[in-house]
């Protein structure tokens, strides 16, 4: 028989409900007792990322990660990926020898001596969330969600059930939970939404959630979800829009960097440099499809439309010097120019009046 859930000790008055203060993991990102699915594409940096995070937060004389205060805790990582020679090697690039509160359980060793890793089974939850209450974690990472746990069906309520219980049983044990899961091809494109694979069912348990979107050029960004937390202040304004660049220089794991400069830059050197393709009549097209290549976007999810690239770009350009057209709102002037390049008697002749939008005699 199960044990009843003794409603009437909990029911009470909204007068007799207080606030709780929050212990931080990491200041504006993650809370003690919450739960965070982390998503992002293939080779994003969400998991050196988080290592990382685990690294400050494990070390009492750091402080801060990526210059927001962090807390000091345990942590248990649970990576069901990584072969030990590239764990030594995160190790040494991160300087995290002789964190005696980083614990790294690298199931690939139990699969390696024939076990099967799966903690949608009762027996394996039921000894992962006991070592974890025995031993006192604040924080563990599951790394991720498709090797440590066999779903049967990944767009399913109940697939994700096995998965969702599993972590709301550690956060009872009083420790936060990072959940690393994979996101849809949308990850990759500049400016969308960042979306988690399978079902929305997935995040019902999660108190946050927070994406990792590449900008291009091993840049990558974080992108927040619409779940923020139980602490009621939401996301560290760090969060909104942090670019990074991960790196296995054990100096500069993460680089803050300026995106948009950097974007702005690969633009101007790629349009000062262009010259229409004179075989084909897809001219604007491929200048279009170039242009997204340039800044490590995927064509094919934005479309090859001159007007849709233009409304993407403009910011970045607005103020250039050296842009081989003149700037405007609209998009006619780069059209023309994908069209004809530089073709100095359009220029010389003729430009865009900016306050009627039309083009006007010189």
């Amino acid at each position: 028989m199960k044990n009843p859930l003794s409603l009437a000790k909990h029911v009470k008055t909204l007068d007799r409900y207080e606030a709780m203060e929050m212990e931080s993991i990491l200041d504006g990102f993650l809370y003690k007792t919450e739960l965070m699915m982390l998503y992002g594409a293939s080779g994003s940096g969400k998991s050196l990322f988080t290592f990382g995070a685990c690294c400050a937060y494990a070390n009492p004389d750091i402080g801060t990660f990526l210059g927001t205060d962090v807390g000091t805790g345990k942590v248990l990582y649970v990576d069901g990926e990584m072969h030990a020679n590239t764990i030594v090697s995160r190790r040494e690039a991160f300087q995290a020898s002789g964190l005696e509160n980083l614990h790294y359980l690298a199931m690939t060793e139990i699969v390696d001596e024939g076990e099967t890793v799966d903690f949608c089974r009762d027996d394996q939850a039921n000894e992962l969330v006991d070592y974890v209450r025995d031993n006192g974690f604040d924080l563990v990472v599951l790394d991720s969600v498709r090797v440590l746990f066999s779903l049967r069906d990944e767009n399913s309520v109940e697939g994700w059930r096995p998965v969702n219980h599993v972590q709301v049983r550690l956060r009872s044990a009083d420790c936060g939970v990072i959940l690393i899961h994979h996101a849809n091809k949308q990850s990759f494109v500049e400016g969308g939404t960042t979306i988690f694979s399978g079902s929305t069912n997935a995040v019902t348990v999660h108190d946050r959630t927070m994406g990792v979107i590449s900008l291009g050029n091993g840049i990558f960004q974080l992108s927040p979800g619409n779940k923020e937390g139980r602490d009621g202040n939401g996301y560290g304004a760090w969060c909104q829009g942090l670019a990074y660049k991960v790196s296995m220089d054990p100096l500069k794991i993460f680089d803050g960097v300026d995106h948009e400069a950097l974007q702005a830059n690969a633009l101007i050197q790629y349009l000062t440099t262009y010259e229409p393709d004179e075989k084909t009549n897809n001219r604007i097209k491929r200048g279009v499809a170039d242009i997204y290549k340039t800044l490590g976007w995927i064509a094919s999810d934005h479309g090859y439309s001159s007007e849709k690239c233009w409304d993407k770009i403009k910011d970045y350009l607005e103020g250039e010097d050296e842009l081989p057209f003149i700037w405007d709102e609209k998009p006619h002037n780069f059209k023309q120019f994908l069209k004809d390049g530089r073709d100095l008697d359009f220029w010389e002749d003729e430009i865009v009046d900016d306050s009627k939008g039309v083009r006007a005699a010189l």
